[in-house]
């Protein structure tokens, strides 16, 4: 099993929930989807689907695993 680990900080964030338009709301941390665009973005891979090398491909839930601390 592969691992990598990195510190990502920031002052603010704000993850909008899908099922809102103009109220704050956020997730508390980021989703599942973020930290693949996150990764995938640092890796150099695609984020088109229609490319061979498009980051969702890599980091399904049985393949890639997250922890958030």
């Amino acid at each position: 099993m592969n691992f990598l680990i990195f510190k990502l900080q920031g002052d603010f964030a704000h993850f909008k929930r899908h099922y809102t338009t103009t109220s704050p709301l956020s997730f508390d941390f980021p989703p599942r989807t973020v930290l693949s665009g996150l990764v995938g973005a640092i890796l150099g891979l695609s984020k088109y689907p229609q490319d061979s090398n498009y980051y969702l491909k890599f980091f399904k839930k049985q393949d890639a695993h997250f922890g958030v601390k």
